[in-house]
């Protein structure tokens, strides 16, 4: 088969049905395989840009990896902004793009991405986890093996494959093997590391857990709401975590911080907590209010992450767990050792009840049912919550859109809310984010929030 049917059979084997794309001379290759795979739809968009950002929010929602393809030169620097997104926030993509045929390259070719004239590898370097070009026909395949496998993984983040035009139509004679499941879902726990966390809890009655992405990535809710009932324990979540923990339980504190739920805020700012346990959570300015030294708990931070390198050092944790979330909480789950916890739950449920009371659940509560004119933007998420289903996936953009919507939506599942409120917060990319997440789950209602300048972008 030719390279570009080889590509798209891999990806399709994959699980994955969409590709999002800017079409050019360098890649209409790819346009033409499209027609021999009628469950594998290619998507055009009006920018490059756009299409990377759609690439983005198919992965979020998919779980897997999004693809996206456009020429090099202004193709790859049309990308820049969403690749830098994706990087920083550890969402695997695959960037394909076409290239001058190799016999013209170093030759003042048009669109020639080779170092000799225009060279894609250092605009891409610090934004992506591995780049690399197809020299020849036998390279296209190892080529594929090894950036999926630097794409997905414990550092997750996207890669890059040039294909000069000349090799896109080239044979390939090679068998395709599905992905490991571990690819996409490492497991891996310290256990003698985990032992010790019960010397932190030994003593220790208000106990709270902050949940962030690394539990999306590790699809680890079910163990998060086994753990959290089975020991009174409640669970809150960074923006980026929102939706990992049903935030209609009695057990939740809502999201920690810029514009978060004052259960949360209150809860873990006070003084009150002893131990912290915070899962898959950078701990960026985000998410610590600016750092505050009020997120320190009395006695113990405790962090599990399956990258350590992964979180910023503002928290130097008590002790540190490496592995995922979902064996790191399965492990606690079955442990012998947690009847230290059982000792305690009386005396935290009567706090948890104390906190539900006490504090609500957002704030200025008064203007989820306003009758101002212009209408309060509390109220339109809560009546836009009200009217669609409870599976529906909301996209919320930058700037204060994005912090009212998050703040007032309710999520119910995982994969439920997607933002980018994080570090890059670009304009714009809720819409473009949307549309692909729509391609990968289109059974469910997609809705995406934005403020009125980012439909221009």
């Amino acid at each position: 088969m030719k390279a570009t049917e080889y590509l798209i059979k891999m990806f399709e084997q994959e699980g994955i049905r969409h590709l999002f794309m800017v079409p050019g001379f360098h890649v209409d290759p790819i346009m033409s395989a499209l027609q021999i795979f009628p469950d594998f739809t290619g998507i055009v968009a009006a920018h490059e840009g756009g299409a990377a950002m759609m690439a983005d929010g198919y992965a979020k929602v998919s779980g897997k990896f999004g693809i996206v393809a456009g020429i090099g030169g202004p193709g790859i620097t049309n990308m820049m902004t969403a690749i830098t997104t994706a990087f920083s926030d550890k969402t695997p993509i695959f960037i394909i793009t076409g290239d001058a045929e190799s016999n013209l390259q170093g030759r003042g070719s048009f669109q020639d991405t080779t170092p000799s004239n225009f060279d894609a590898n250092t605009f891409l370097m610090p934004v992506t986890n591995k780049r690399l070009v197809v020299t020849h026909a036998e390279t296209l395949k190892p080529h594929i093996d090894s950036l999926l496998r630097n794409m997905l993984g414990v550092n997750r983040g996207p890669v890059q494959l040039t294909i000069p035009s000349d090799f896109e139509n080239c044979e390939i004679n090679s068998t395709i093997k599905k992905l490991s499941p571990s690819l996409y879902h490492p497991r891996s726990l310290d256990r003698e590391a985990c032992d010790k966390i019960w010397s932190y809890l030994k003593n220790a009655q208000r106990i709270v857990v902050l949940a962030g992405m690394g539990c999306l990535h590790s699809e680890s809710t079910e163990e998060l709401v086994h753990f959290s009932e089975n020991f009174e324990i409640p669970i809150a979540t960074t923006l980026a975590g929102k939706s990992v923990f049903p935030e209609n339980h009695r057990l939740s504190l809502g999201v920690l911080n810029w514009f978060g739920n004052p259960r949360a805020i209150e809860t873990i700012l006070g003084d009150e907590i002893e131990v912290l346990i915070v899962l898959g959570s950078r701990l960026n300015q985000v998410t610590t209010a600016k750092w505050s030294k009020k997120f320190l708990p009395s006695k113990a931070l405790i962090i599990n992450d399956i990258n350590e390198n992964s979180y910023f050092g503002n928290f130097p944790p008590d002790l540190f767990i490496l592995g995922d979330t979902k064996t790191f909480l399965a492990e606690l789950n079955r442990s012998s050792d947690n009847k230290i916890l059982r000792h305690s739950i009386s005396e935290r449920k009567k706090w948890i009840e104390t906190i539900n009371k006490k504090i609500p659940q957002f704030y200025d509560e008064e203007n989820l049912s306003s009758n101002k004119i212009p209408i309060h933007p509390a109220r339109v998420i809560k009546e836009l919550r009200a009217v669609m289903p409870k599976n529906t996936i909301l996209f919320s953009g930058e700037g204060a859109s994005g912090f009212i919507a998050s703040h007032y939506w309710i999520c119910y599942e995982p994969r439920q809310h997607f933002t980018q409120v994080k570090s890059m917060s670009p304009m714009g990319w809720s819409i473009a984010a949307s549309i692909g997440g729509k391609a990968a789950n289109p059974n469910v209602p997609v809705v995406s929030i934005i403020c009125k300048s980012s439909d221009l972008i």
